[in-house]
């Protein structure tokens, strides 16, 4: 063999190992420099797609709560709302009559109110009371009064006095 380097011709190599070489029939394998393992199992999947589903899970779930929360909160306010307006017709309307314990109702009873009309019901006698029930709003008024003195005695309850 004759060798154009003559560095090289003095080497004992195997003539084969030199021809692979530099030839490229060589097994190539592959070389990873970043120190990690590019292979993935199938285990390795699942629990990748098995996390990735609970976190999405996690995110609606919290995403549902949210939405729950502020519509709660709204409805609060909107029925605050609603209360103050029927609070504000039962203070317009003569007590005593139905329409005055149907705002007092509707409004939540608030205790400054609620006093109001009991205090307008005692000074007005029983008729204030009893009337109602012989007109064609009989049953509205049962309904109202069972409602009023619900609200008398929770009140009562509160501040025994």
């Amino acid at each position: 063999m004759s060798c154009l380097i003559p560095a090289l011709s003095n080497l004992d190599l195997n003539h084969h190992l030199w021809m692979t070489f530099f030839s490229g029939n060589e097994r190539k394998r592959p070389i990873n420099l970043g120190g990690v393992s590019l292979t993935t199992t199938h285990d390795d999947l699942l629990a990748k797609a098995q996390q990735e589903r609970e976190q999405r899970l996690f995110q609606k779930r919290a995403q549902e709560a949210a939405s729950t929360i502020q519509a709660r909160w709204r409805a609060r306010l909107k029925l605050q709302d609603v209360r103050g307006h029927f609070l504000e017709l039962f203070d317009r309307e003569p007590a005593g009559t139905i329409a005055s314990a149907r705002f007092l109702v509707l409004g939540g009873g608030e205790q400054a109110r609620l006093s109001a009309w009991a205090t307008a019901a005692l000074q007005a006698g029983d008729h204030m009371l009893w009337l109602p029930f012989t007109s064609q709003d009989a049953t509205t008024w049962l309904v109202l009064i069972r409602q009023i003195a619900f609200m008398l005695l929770t009140e009562f309850s509160r501040a025994p006095e």
